[in-house]
């Protein structure tokens, strides 16, 4: 089966084979991926997995103009692989700058700054400062947590 398909649940397996998909838009593609794709589905009468939760936010651009997978214009994932820049980064990157209450724009300059000042520099200084701490009193060694309340 593709990842598209309704799946089956596994021989001798507990999971039911169910998938909760969650899609991620832009608000632009509400209207089509909310009623116009999801009826055409529904019209073959075939079994297939269907979006759960759309997640739209605003628009992300790409440095003057906006992101066209058509026109070529902007990073797509296969743009992002090819970079070598760890997902990680990515991740981080999108999420601080999802455009939440109004339009953002990723630039190069922009996602250099945020890996570099923020992501290397505060976080890696964080890191690096827990673990000297963790050297000089602990051993080392993290500590085991206490036990939870509830």
């Amino acid at each position: 089966r593709e990842w598209w398909q309704a799946p089956s649940p596994a021989k001798g397996s507990s999971n039911d084979g169910a998938v909760e998909l969650v899609q991620f838009m832009g608000k632009d593609n509400v209207p089509f991926h909310s009623i116009v794709f999801p009826a055409t589905l529904l019209a073959t009468r075939r079994e297939w997995t269907m979006v759960n939760h759309l997640s739209t936010t605003e628009y992300l651009n790409y440095e003057t103009g906006k992101f066209s997978k058509t026109r070529g214009v902007g990073v797509f994932g296969n743009d992002a692989k090819e970079t070598g820049i760890p997902p990680e980064v990515w991740r981080y990157y999108l999420l601080v700058n999802r455009p939440e209450g109004a339009d953002t724009v990723f630039t190069w300059e922009d996602f250099q700054g945020k890996n570099n000042n923020e992501l290397l520099a505060n976080i890696g200084n964080f890191v690096n400062r827990c673990v000297n701490f963790l050297v000089k009193f602990f051993d080392g060694k993290m500590p085991a947590p206490p036990p939870m309340p509830f």
